[in-house]
């Protein structure tokens, strides 16, 4: 897979943020003919909670997605937009990251 990723500065937590349930070990939800993966992922010291909405289960973030997420932490980001491409499928997938705050 290879990524492309839009995204923002660092704000305070969003309704979207609050909405995703991200739990220890990926998760997924089927709606309707895709499925909503979801994780957290070790990049730089940060645990990072991400989604995709996919074709296909996802239990992990690949290697060029987790360098992407990397660049941009040391850029100051805090959460963004994913867009992956598969290249076995051809398909497009979207997503969000953001780094995990604990109360």
């Amino acid at each position: 897979m290879h990524n492309t990723i839009h995204r923002k500065p660092a704000t305070t937590p969003t309704s979207r943020d609050a909405a995703i349930q991200i739990l220890g070990t990926p998760s997924t939800t089927k709606d309707q003919e895709s499925i909503f993966s979801t994780g957290i992922a070790d990049v730089l010291l940060h645990d990072i909670k991400w989604s995709i909405r996919s074709n296909k289960i996802v239990n992990e973030l690949d290697e060029a997605t987790e360098e992407h997420i990397a660049s941009m932490i040391q850029e100051g980001f805090r959460e963004g937009q994913l867009c992956v491409y598969d290249h076995e499928s051809e398909e497009t997938f979207y997503g969000y990251w953001s780094i995990r705050r604990y109360a």
